[in-house]
């Protein structure tokens, strides 16, 4: 599990964790805290993710820009390539 915080913004990694029938694709929860307790914004996949990509092993968070890592992905035919995805905030 990885986890990144800026200021009242949090973002977690959630290994083990199924996505539509991919088992360990896992996901990423934003978090922000407001005021005194943390509320759930945002749950985070990779739309082209499969089974064991481990999406959300390593994680970035810099105010409204969020960089996820995968390790496993296959890429153009090839396992375990490694891929990133940016996710932006809305205004």
């Amino acid at each position: 599990m990885a986890v990144a915080i800026n200021g009242a913004t949090a973002l977690i990694g959630a290994d083990v964790a199924t996505v539509g029938s991919h088992t360990s694709q896992d996901k990423a929860y934003t978090f922000t805290a407001p005021f005194a307790s943390w509320l759930e914004q945002a749950i985070l996949t990779a739309s082209d993710g499969t089974a064991d990509d481990f999406f959300g092993a390593a994680l970035a968070l810099d105010g409204g820009t969020a960089l996820v890592s995968t390790p496993h992905p296959t890429i153009n035919g090839n396992p375990f390539q490694g891929a990133a995805y940016f996710y932006t905030q809305a205004p």
